[in-house]
């Protein structure tokens, strides 16, 4: 398995199925449109409520934001992987696919997420435990002001490499089981039994996927960041332009990413191959029947 291949393959694949960015692009339109007015009314609700009892109001409004951005994700990852899926197989997909990635696919996908979710949170805790030993712990024995230790660190890049590496991982892995769960229709547990395998077997190929996937994305990103659109260009009273271009690049290069996991998976060997058996007929039949016969000294 090359990677090379792959990518051309995928490539020639996005570029056959233009509709595979229909999926992000609504994401990201969703996301642009909704952020300001929530963001909005939460900074509100936490300056200008003068009720103590009001106090949770923002806290709740925005669990409900994350809740609603939660389900948008949701929901235009069914569409990507039942299109990505569907050029996978027969090499063209049409954008009904994602009412059918609705229908089919929606518990599977909630069900994988549901259990990477739960790896993520325990990640996560064990991450900020070893940081906080690690790092916190001895810049602040070492400083006699907690304030100077932790502003030291905030200002250190590795944390948050590590986090958005940790987030490619995670994401690619994740993509992987639900390539299992489209193209071999498999439930939640086996999808995620042979998503690793597929990974396993893909041995070098993926780990120049994930060089991609967490190289590219960072790269843009702070090629995004120039010092003149950092200028306070606000396109709202939240978004500004880099946010945007950030969310568009991603929009674009997210159809790429599915399309490569999904052809590793399918070239990974991991996938069921359908024999073709030949058709028990009468004749055939009869014909087993007497060379046994004979064999047997019948």
């Amino acid at each position: 398995m090359k990677l090379t291949r792959i990518l051309v393959r995928s490539l020639v694949d996005y570029k056959s199925n233009p509709m595979l960015v229909i999926p992000p692009l609504v994401s990201m339109i969703v996301t642009f449109l909704t952020s300001d007015y929530y963001l909005a009314n939460f900074r509100a609700g936490t300056t200008e409520a003068s009720d103590p009892a009001f106090a949770l109001y923002p806290v709740w409004f925005l669990f409900g934001f994350e809740l609603f951005l939660g389900l948008v994700a949701l929901l235009v990852i069914l569409g990507q992987i039942s299109m990505t899926g569907k050029v996978i197989l027969t090499g063209k997909t049409r954008l009904s696919e994602w009412r059918v990635g609705l229908r089919r696919y929606f518990w599977r996908t909630l069900g994988i997420g549901a259990v990477f979710l739960g790896i993520a949170v325990a990640v996560v805790v064990l991450g900020m435990h070893v940081y906080v030993s690690v790092f916190i712990l001895p810049a602040i024995a070492s400083h006699p002001s907690t304030l100077a230790a932790s502003s030291e660190f905030t200002h250190q890049p590795y944390p948050v490499l590590g986090s958005f590496f940790l987030v490619a991982v995670y994401a690619s892995i994740f993509y992987m089981c639900l390539a299992s769960a489209v193209l071999d229709d498999k439930g939640v547990g086996a999808s995620i039994s042979s998503g690793f395998k597929a990974l396993k077997k893909s041995g070098r190929s993926y780990l120049g996927f994930l060089g991609l996937f967490f190289l590219v994305p960072l790269l843009l990103g702070s090629a995004t960041l120039t010092p003149d659109l950092l200028a306070n260009q606000s396109l709202t009273g939240f978004l500004k332009v880099p946010s945007l271009l950030s969310m568009l690049l991603g929009a674009l290069f997210s159809p790429l990413w599915y399309l490569m996991l999904f052809r590793m998976y399918s070239e990974s060997g991991v996938m069921p191959t359908v024999g073709t058996a030949v058709p028990s007929t009468p004749a055939n039949t009869k014909v087993r029947s007497n060379c046994a016969a004979r064999l047997l000294g019948m």
